[in-house]
Protein backbone atom coordinates (compact mmCIF):
# COMPACT_ATOMS: atom_id res chain seq x y z
CA UNK A 1 0.00 0.00 0.00
CA UNK A 2 2.78 2.61 0.85
CA UNK A 3 4.70 2.11 -2.57
CA UNK A 4 1.05 1.95 -4.35
CA UNK A 5 -0.39 5.69 -2.83
CA UNK A 6 2.33 7.48 -4.07
CA UNK A 7 1.90 6.22 -7.66
CA UNK A 8 -2.06 7.29 -7.34
CA UNK A 9 -1.16 10.65 -6.37
CA UNK A 10 0.80 10.74 -9.28
CA UNK A 11 -1.39 9.57 -11.80
CA UNK A 12 -4.36 12.10 -10.37
CA UNK A 13 -1.69 15.00 -10.48
CA UNK A 14 -0.98 14.16 -14.43
CA UNK A 15 -5.15 14.18 -14.31
CA UNK A 16 -5.82 17.74 -12.93
CA UNK A 17 -2.59 19.06 -14.80
CA UNK A 18 -4.01 17.37 -18.04
CA UNK A 19 -7.39 18.96 -17.27
CA UNK A 20 -5.84 22.49 -16.68
CA UNK A 21 -3.89 22.57 -19.89
CA UNK A 22 -7.48 21.89 -21.73
CA UNK A 23 -9.36 24.36 -19.89
CA UNK A 24 -6.59 26.51 -20.73
CA UNK A 25 -6.42 25.84 -24.31
CA UNK A 26 -10.13 26.09 -24.78
CA UNK A 27 -10.23 29.21 -22.59
CA UNK A 28 -7.21 30.50 -25.40
CA UNK A 29 -9.07 29.10 -28.71
CA UNK A 30 -12.48 30.73 -27.12
CA UNK A 31 -10.32 33.87 -26.65
CA UNK A 32 -8.36 33.55 -30.16
CA UNK A 33 -12.37 32.72 -31.75
CA UNK A 34 -13.83 36.05 -30.18
CA UNK A 35 -11.12 38.12 -31.69
CA UNK A 36 -11.57 36.85 -35.09
CA UNK A 37 -15.01 37.36 -35.05
CA UNK A 38 -14.82 40.71 -33.70
CA UNK A 39 -11.86 41.72 -36.41
CA UNK A 40 -14.97 40.38 -38.86
CA UNK A 41 -17.48 42.26 -37.92
CA UNK A 42 -15.62 45.63 -38.16
CA UNK A 43 -14.48 44.61 -41.59
CA UNK A 44 -17.78 43.75 -42.20
CA UNK A 45 -19.26 47.18 -40.82
CA UNK A 46 -17.07 49.31 -43.63
CA UNK A 47 -17.96 48.52 -47.27
CA UNK A 48 -16.04 50.25 -50.06
CA UNK A 49 -17.99 50.81 -53.41
CA UNK A 50 -17.05 52.69 -56.49
CA UNK A 51 -18.81 53.92 -59.72
CA UNK A 52 -17.45 54.61 -63.24
CA UNK A 53 -19.57 56.07 -66.01
CA UNK A 54 -18.83 57.95 -69.34
CA UNK A 55 -22.19 60.35 -69.99
CA UNK A 56 -23.23 61.75 -72.87
CA UNK A 57 -24.06 65.30 -71.14
CA UNK A 58 -23.63 65.98 -67.55
CA UNK A 59 -26.91 67.15 -66.97
CA UNK A 60 -27.58 68.41 -63.14
CA UNK A 61 -31.32 69.67 -61.73
CA UNK A 62 -32.17 70.17 -65.00
CA UNK A 63 -29.20 72.47 -66.49
CA UNK A 64 -26.14 70.96 -68.70
CA UNK A 65 -23.09 71.23 -66.21
CA UNK A 66 -20.45 69.97 -69.52
CA UNK A 67 -22.20 72.36 -71.94
CA UNK A 68 -23.93 69.69 -73.91
CA UNK A 69 -20.57 67.65 -74.70
CA UNK A 70 -20.09 64.02 -73.11
CA UNK A 71 -18.58 64.03 -69.34
CA UNK A 72 -16.32 61.06 -67.58
CA UNK A 73 -17.09 60.71 -63.88
CA UNK A 74 -15.58 58.44 -61.22
CA UNK A 75 -17.09 58.30 -57.63
CA UNK A 76 -15.82 56.08 -54.70
CA UNK A 77 -17.91 55.57 -51.08
CA UNK A 78 -17.19 54.41 -47.82
CA UNK A 79 -20.03 53.13 -45.47
CA UNK A 80 -19.40 52.58 -41.86
CA UNK A 81 -21.49 51.09 -39.19
CA UNK A 82 -25.31 51.45 -39.24
CA UNK A 83 -25.68 53.82 -42.42
CA UNK A 84 -22.86 56.79 -42.04
CA UNK A 85 -20.88 57.49 -45.39
CA UNK A 86 -18.69 59.49 -46.80
CA UNK A 87 -18.03 59.95 -51.01
CA UNK A 88 -15.98 61.30 -53.60
CA UNK A 89 -17.76 62.02 -57.10
CA UNK A 90 -15.84 64.10 -59.73
CA UNK A 91 -16.41 64.93 -63.39
CA UNK A 92 -15.57 67.48 -66.34
CA UNK A 93 -17.32 70.04 -66.44
CA UNK A 94 -17.95 73.64 -68.81
CA UNK A 95 -19.44 76.54 -68.13
CA UNK A 96 -21.31 79.16 -69.97
CA UNK A 97 -19.85 82.01 -69.40
CA UNK A 98 -16.59 80.48 -68.98
CA UNK A 99 -15.65 80.74 -65.39
CA UNK A 100 -12.09 78.47 -65.59
CA UNK A 101 -13.75 75.55 -64.22
CA UNK A 102 -12.54 72.33 -65.76
CA UNK A 103 -13.64 69.75 -63.17
CA UNK A 104 -15.92 69.35 -60.17
CA UNK A 105 -15.60 67.04 -57.05
CA UNK A 106 -18.31 66.46 -54.83
CA UNK A 107 -17.73 65.20 -51.16
CA UNK A 108 -20.18 64.30 -48.88
CA UNK A 109 -20.98 62.84 -45.59
CA UNK A 110 -23.99 61.87 -44.17
CA UNK A 111 -27.06 59.14 -42.57
CA UNK A 112 -28.97 56.92 -44.70
CA UNK A 113 -31.28 54.43 -43.73
CA UNK A 114 -34.53 53.05 -42.90
CA UNK A 115 -37.25 54.73 -40.67
CA UNK A 116 -39.91 52.25 -41.24
CA UNK A 117 -40.39 48.66 -43.48
CA UNK A 118 -42.16 51.58 -45.79
CA UNK A 119 -39.98 54.88 -44.86
CA UNK A 120 -36.18 55.67 -45.49
CA UNK A 121 -34.31 59.00 -45.28
CA UNK A 122 -30.78 59.92 -46.40
CA UNK A 123 -29.68 63.55 -45.12
CA UNK A 124 -26.23 64.67 -46.09
CA UNK A 125 -23.83 67.62 -45.97
CA UNK A 126 -22.44 68.07 -49.56
CA UNK A 127 -19.14 70.08 -50.60
CA UNK A 128 -18.96 71.28 -54.31
CA UNK A 129 -15.15 71.67 -55.04
CA UNK A 130 -13.94 73.48 -58.55
CA UNK A 131 -10.36 73.40 -58.19
CA UNK A 132 -7.67 75.74 -60.24
CA UNK A 133 -10.61 78.41 -61.12
CA UNK A 134 -8.84 81.23 -59.49
CA UNK A 135 -12.41 82.12 -58.29
CA UNK A 136 -14.31 81.21 -55.30
CA UNK A 137 -16.49 79.06 -57.06
CA UNK A 138 -16.97 76.28 -54.20
CA UNK A 139 -20.18 75.83 -51.73
CA UNK A 140 -22.13 73.84 -49.34
CA UNK A 141 -25.45 72.69 -49.17
CA UNK A 142 -27.93 70.49 -46.70
CA UNK A 143 -29.66 67.41 -48.61
CA UNK A 144 -32.59 65.55 -46.81
CA UNK A 145 -34.00 62.77 -48.85
CA UNK A 146 -37.30 60.49 -47.78
CA UNK A 147 -38.32 57.83 -49.91
CA UNK A 148 -41.52 55.80 -49.44
CA UNK A 149 -41.25 52.07 -50.49
CA UNK A 150 -38.54 52.84 -53.29
CA UNK A 151 -41.79 54.14 -55.44
CA UNK A 152 -42.10 57.77 -54.85
CA UNK A 153 -39.33 60.27 -52.90
CA UNK A 154 -39.25 64.14 -51.91
CA UNK A 155 -35.95 65.65 -51.50
CA UNK A 156 -34.92 69.18 -49.96
CA UNK A 157 -31.81 71.14 -49.97
CA UNK A 158 -30.45 74.45 -48.46
CA UNK A 159 -27.46 76.37 -48.98
CA UNK A 160 -26.82 80.01 -47.39
CA UNK A 161 -24.38 80.63 -50.31
CA UNK A 162 -26.09 78.53 -53.11
CA UNK A 163 -24.45 78.32 -56.51
CA UNK A 164 -21.49 80.40 -54.68
CA UNK A 165 -23.64 83.13 -55.43
CA UNK A 166 -23.68 84.63 -52.05
CA UNK A 167 -27.70 83.86 -51.35
CA UNK A 168 -29.61 81.37 -49.74
CA UNK A 169 -31.25 79.23 -52.10
CA UNK A 170 -33.42 75.94 -51.35
CA UNK A 171 -34.08 73.33 -53.89
CA UNK A 172 -37.01 70.99 -53.58
CA UNK A 173 -38.01 68.26 -55.94
CA UNK A 174 -40.76 65.32 -56.10
CA UNK A 175 -40.37 62.28 -57.42
CA UNK A 176 -41.89 58.99 -58.59
CA UNK A 177 -40.97 55.73 -60.11
CA UNK A 178 -43.00 53.27 -61.19
CA UNK A 179 -41.15 49.88 -62.45
CA UNK A 180 -42.49 48.37 -65.60
CA UNK A 181 -40.97 44.87 -65.22
CA UNK A 182 -37.26 43.60 -63.25
CA UNK A 183 -35.32 45.57 -65.78
CA UNK A 184 -37.56 48.37 -67.17
CA UNK A 185 -38.91 51.29 -64.72
CA UNK A 186 -40.17 54.51 -65.69
CA UNK A 187 -39.63 57.83 -63.75
CA UNK A 188 -41.25 61.42 -63.49
CA UNK A 189 -39.79 64.76 -61.12
CA UNK A 190 -40.77 68.11 -60.82
CA UNK A 191 -38.57 70.37 -58.87
CA UNK A 192 -38.15 73.90 -57.98
CA UNK A 193 -35.53 76.16 -57.10
CA UNK A 194 -35.88 79.45 -54.87
CA UNK A 195 -33.55 82.16 -54.73
CA UNK A 196 -33.68 84.08 -51.71
CA UNK A 197 -31.36 87.22 -52.66
CA UNK A 198 -33.43 87.72 -56.20
CA UNK A 199 -36.70 86.41 -54.95
CA UNK A 200 -36.99 84.00 -58.04
CA UNK A 201 -38.47 80.85 -58.48
CA UNK A 202 -37.57 77.99 -61.16
CA UNK A 203 -38.99 74.83 -61.69
CA UNK A 204 -39.38 72.38 -64.20
CA UNK A 205 -41.01 68.70 -64.75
Amino acid sequence: MPSTLPSRRKDRLRREVSAVKSKGMIVASAAALAGLLCAGSVQAQVQVSGTAALTSDYVWRGSSQSGGDPAAQVGAKVTVGAGWYASAWGSNVSFTPDSGARSEFDLVAGWSGALSPDWSLDANLTRYVYPGTGRALDWTELNVTTTWKQRAWLQVAHSNDALAGGRRGTYAQLGVRVPLNERVRLEAACHRHVDAGLGTARHRA
